[in-house]
């Protein structure tokens, strides 16, 4: 049963690079984005009571040139209308890439915003599984679509490759997973949520498989203390293809603002970003 300790969690770069992906993402949200962290992004002057700093807070005013910027570029990069040529077997992906209405071309937007703010991004494929599929008359029978997940950066907080030849090969992503988890009340509309972590990773043989996990207290060693630590959950997942047989890699792919490997690229509006921040202190 696979378990991972919270230190083990993240993955070096990604610690590095989580401040800057949260400060773009703050000031993109105004105004607002910014006050919700507290005095993270405008300190309190010396000897300022609480009174005092929320009406010095509310008199900051924010221009945000990195969204209009954001606004501009996207503008640019998709004023001519996108040409999409799919085979006939996956033209379904031109109205609905992810499975919940986009179409490929406002995928495509998202994915170009991602990379504008972050300059990373994680695409996975995902196809639902089923059994006695055989042809692909009887993936038309079940309804049987793929799909394209999208992932920010501060949502995939680990991954591993090795070489493979003469070939970077991906063998683990971890993937961070926000979910509602309800409440004791059970009610529909209930919003309380906890996160969970998806491990894609190829196995012993080396085929994909995925493992989810949950977060668990347990004890540390004699004493009394705890620790969090993220436990598999049900058993692991083992995708295969509509013929049977499994996969020998890991569907998914960074995308980046230089190039598309798991190294990380720098954010394009992060120094805009940054300026933003300092004109707003001011």
């Amino acid at each position: 049963m696979t378990t991972l300790r919270h230190t083990e969690l993240n993955h070096p770069d990604y610690t590095y690079y989580k401040e800057n992906w949260d400060l773009v993402k703050h000031v993109l949200e105004g105004k607002k984005g910014i006050d919700s962290q507290g005095e993270t992004y405008l300190p309190r002057p010396s000897g300022r009571q609480d009174a005092e700093y929320d009406s010095y807070k509310k008199r900051a005013v924010l221009y945000n040139a990195t969204s209009r910027t954001e606004d501009g570029l996207l503008g640019a990069m998709f004023r001519k209308d996108s040409k999409v040529d799919l085979p006939p077997n996956l033209e379904y992906l031109e109205t609905n890439i992810d499975g919940e209405g986009s179409t490929i071309t406002q995928f495509a937007k998202k994915s170009s915003k991602h990379i504008l703010d972050f300059g990373r991004q994680g695409l996975l494929v995902d196809y639902p599984q089923a059994d006695n599929i055989k042809t692909l008359e009887d993936e038309r029978n079940a309804n049987l679509k793929a799909r394209v997940q999208s992932y920010t950066p501060q949502s995939i907080v680990n991954w591993h490759t090795v070489r493979d030849g003469g070939i970077q090969k991906l063998t683990h992503v971890l993937i961070e997973e926000e979910i509602v988890v309800g409440d004791a009340s059970g009610h529909v509309f209930s919003r309380d949520t906890g996160y969970q972590y998806r491990l894609l990773e190829l196995d012993a043989e080396g085929f994909y498989t995925i493992t989810i996990l949950e977060p668990t207290e347990q004890p540390m060693g004699d004493s009394a203390k705890t620790e969090l630590v993220y436990k598999q959950t049900g058993d692991i997942i083992k995708p295969r293809l509509p013929n049977g047989n499994r996969l020998n890699f890991i569907p998914f792919i960074f995308v980046g603002s230089l190039d598309n490997t798991p190294s990380i690229d720098r954010a394009p509006l992060y120094d805009l970003a940054v300026l933003n921040l300092a004109h707003y202190r001011n």
